[in-house]
C-alpha cells in the first residue's frame, strides 16, 4: 500500500523503505555466482516496495522440498517474514541448472528365503551429507523416501513387454512399487558432522536424489546372501533383483557348490 513501510537485511545492515508503490521493484540481487561464473548453481531475487520477494534458482523442485528451503534461506538472509518470499518456476533463461556434489554411506542386512527367492530388509543405517541443513525434517524424509524408492528400482520394479511390443507392466496390479512392507524393520538416518560445504547457501547440499542410490546397498547385501549359499565365487544378479532372479541365482550357487564338492571327493 502507498505509505507503507517495510524493513529488510542487506549486507548485514537493516534497510527501512517507506511512502513507496507497492509491486515496484526495488533491488535486483544475486548470490553466488557458481562454478562457471555465469549464473550457475545460484539465486537471483528482486525486493518490492511492498516487502515482497519474488526468487529464481537453478533447482528444480521434484517434490523433494527444495521451494521451501529457498523460501527459508531468502527469508532468513533478507530478514523479511516467511509468507512474504514468492519463489517462481525454474527457468533457465533466469538461472541455470544447479550442479550438487554429495557423499553418503549405506550398510544393509537383508535375509532371503532359500526356497522361494523373496528377501526382507532386516536393517539399514544411512550417513548422509548434507552439510550443514537448512531444514532437518525436509532432508530426513527426502533420505528415507529416496532409500526406499531405490530399493523398488533395484528389486521390484521390473518392466515387461509382450509379443507385440507392449508394455505388460503397466499398471498397479502387475508393476510393482514398494509400500510399507519393503521398509527396513530396523531404519537409522544420520547427517554426517562437520560437514559444512564453503562457498554455497549456508554451507548446505542437496538431499533429492543422492539417497537413491546408498539403495545399492540392498541389491549387494542379496548378492552376499546368494553367496552365503553356495561355495563362493561371483554371484550374477541382475536388476530388479524380483524373488524369480534371486531363486534362480540360489540354483546357480548350489549347483556351483555341489559341482566343486563332488570334484573334491
Amino acid at each position: 500500500m502507498d505509505g507503507a513501510s517495510f524493513g529488510f537485511t542487506l549486507n548485514g545492515e537493516r534497510v527501512t523503505v517507506s511512502g513507496a508503490p507497492p509491486q515496484t521493484p526495488l533491488l535486483s540481487y544475486i548470490r553466488s555466482p557458481g562454478l562457471t561464473g555465469a549464473k550457475e548453481g545460484c539465486a537471483e531475487g528482486i525486493v518490492y516496495r511492498d516487502g515482497s520477494v519474488q526468487v529464481n534458482h537453478g533447482g528444480v523442485e521434484m517434490g523433494q522440498g527444495l521451494h521451501t528451503k529457498i523460501r527459508e534461506i531468502a527469508a532468513r538472509r533478507l530478514g523479511v517474514r516467511l509468507d512474504a518470499v514468492r519463489v517462481m518456476a525454474t527457468r533457465t533463461d533466469k538461472v541455470l541448472n544447479t550442479a550438487y556434489f554429495a557423499y553418503g554411506a549405506a550398510v544393509t542386512e537383508v535375509e532371503i528365503d532359500g526356497f522361494t527367492g523373496s528377501h526382507r530388509i532386516l536393517r539399514a543405517d544411512l550417513l548422509e551429507d548434507v552439510g550443514d541443513s537448512v531444514a532437518p525434517l525436509v532432508d530426513l524424509g527426502q533420505i528415507e523416501g529416496g532409500f526406499v524408492q531405490g530399493a523398488g528400482w533395484l528389486t521390484l520394479e521390473e518392466l515387461l513387454w509382450d509379443a507385440n511390443g507392449r508394455p505388460a507392466t503397466d499398471g498397479a496390479s502387475t508393476y510393482k512399487l514398494p509400500s510399507w512392507t519393503e521398509m527396513p524393520e530396523v531404519f537409522h538416518v544420520a547427517f554426517l558432522e562437520r560437514a559444512s560445504e564453503p562457498g554455497v547457501v549456508f554451507g548446505s547440499k542437496a538431499t533429492g536424489e543422492p539417497p537413491l542410490m546408498l539403495a545399492i546397498s540392498v541389491r549387494e547385501a542379496i548378492r552376499d546372501a546368494i553367496r552365503a549359499f553356495g561355495a563362493g565365487g561371483v554371484v550374477e544378479l541382475d536388476s530388479p533383483a524380483t524373488p524369480e532372479r534371486i531363486f534362480f541365482a540360489l540354483e546357480k550357487a548350489r549347483v556351483r557348490a555341489l559341482t566343486l564338492a563332488q570334484a573334491l571327493v
